[in-house]
């Protein structure tokens, strides 16, 4: 069985995050990217990581 890993922070090597969901539209707002926001606690820095994509997702 793999070993799991831990995420870290590419800036500062944080590893304690604050996770948050959001939505990217594209630039037309045909289609939209769900994403998972991670938010490093010491430095801030966001990494996004995506939750699916939709293509008629209009809100």
């Amino acid at each position: 069985m793999p070993e799991k890993q831990q995420l870290e922070c590419p800036l500062c090597h944080g590893t304690t995050f604050k996770r948050e969901q959001g939505k990217i539209d594209s630039k037309w707002g045909i289609t939209a990217h769900k994403v998972y926001l991670f938010i490093c606690e010491i430095c801030r820095f966001i990494m996004y990581f995506s939750k699916g994509r939709t293509i008629w997702d209009f809100d």
